[in-house]
């Protein structure tokens, strides 16, 4: 593996002159920087992010871990917080299939000194607090708030659902069904979606609700709550699902809005040119809440005593998706 004397001695510079244009190119002369540039490409340098962690006890790396299934939203967010962190800090991904999983990537990304970690966790954990706290990482909690003390930046889900279903009560649909995963954040989504129909003087039904454990076999189970329930419209929570929602609606010929009217999660450009209605999240706001944060508390991070609690609010973006049967 080439070194930072290995550059040095092509390049004709002492190591400290390439450590410090590796750090702040700007403070080398365009002379020795042109002479170290083609000597990094000569040997193929890499700076070990790692090494100069060690040295500061800290670095410029933010770890976010995120659910392993497959998800749009978070992927958009990823592509966004790469953009705005870059080049202060640099962004480690991580993915994981439950809560212990969550803990281990924890751990792994301290070891690697990270300042902050951003993420969505499914219940409280002592040995979280007790890392992070001890390891002067900020912890940052997307979407669910189960740690009374971490900051956290939240969406009000129950509010999503709830316009999502007053938009379908307004235009006159009395049997409606809402899709979605099978987690915490569904039951304020379900919350939501039950407020908005008894508002309208409907009567909730429980299968007027479809929770998904997984992706396993859900068009099926989807086609056969359709056809039990008979509703005039949907709500489906996740791009994901709604794409293989549409799939059901394409093998049983049903219309989009002429059979059935259709709501979905998150907005994107998918939804966009399928004029589809959707509750759209505030993602550039999420990003810059986290920004903001982050720059604000990494590196330095005690237990607050007033943590920071953030809830965005969703909206609905409207389109073509939604019959009025009025």
């Amino acid at each position: 593996m080439a070194t930072v004397k290995d550059v040095a001695k092509i390049a004709k510079v002492s190591p400290s002159t390439v450590s410090r244009f590796v750090r702040c190119p700007e403070v080398v002369t365009e002379a020795k920087r042109k002479r170290i540039e083609a000597a990094i490409a000569q040997v193929g340098y890499v700076r070990n992010l790692n090494a100069s962690s060690l040295k500061s006890n800290s670095s410029n790396l933010v770890g976010i871990i995120l659910p392993a299934e497959q998800n749009l939203f978070f992927s958009s967010l990823v592509n966004r917080l790469n953009k705005v962190l870059f080049p202060e800090k640099k962004l480690i991904v991580f993915y994981a299939e439950d809560f212990n999983e969550v803990k281990n990537n924890v751990s792994t990304l301290l070891s690697l000194r990270v300042s902050a970690v951003l993420f969505i966790p499914e219940k409280k954990s002592e040995t979280i607090s007790s890392l992070t706290l001890s390891n002067n990482c900020y912890p940052l909690q997307l979407f669910v708030d189960n740690f009374p003390t971490f900051d956290s930046i939240l969406i009000d889900d129950k509010n999503g659902a709830y316009l999502a279903a007053k938009k379908l009560m307004e235009c006159g649909h009395k049997k409606t069904l809402l899709i979605d995963g099978d987690n915490d954040v569904f039951q304020l989504r379900k919350s939501g979606y039950r407020a908005a129909i008894e508002e309208y003087g409907g009567v909730f039904d429980e299968r007027s609700v479809l929770s998904l454990k997984s992706m396993e076999n859900c068009e099926a189970i989807m086609s056969e709550r359709i056809k039990e329930y008979e509703p005039t419209a949907v709500i489906c929570v996740t791009e994901l699902l709604a794409q293989r929602l549409c799939f059901v609606f394409q093998k049983e010929n049903i219309s989009i809005p002429d059979d059935i009217s259709l709501i979905v999660y998150d907005d994107s450009a998918w939804a966009e040119l399928c004029g589809y209605t959707a509750v759209s999240q505030p993602l550039e706001t999420v990003v810059e809440n986290i920004n903001a944060l982050i720059k604000i508390k990494s590196g330095n991070y005690a237990t607050p005593s007033s943590p920071t609690k953030i809830k965005l609010q969703p909206f609905l973006s409207e389109r073509r998706s939604v019959k009025n049967l009025n």
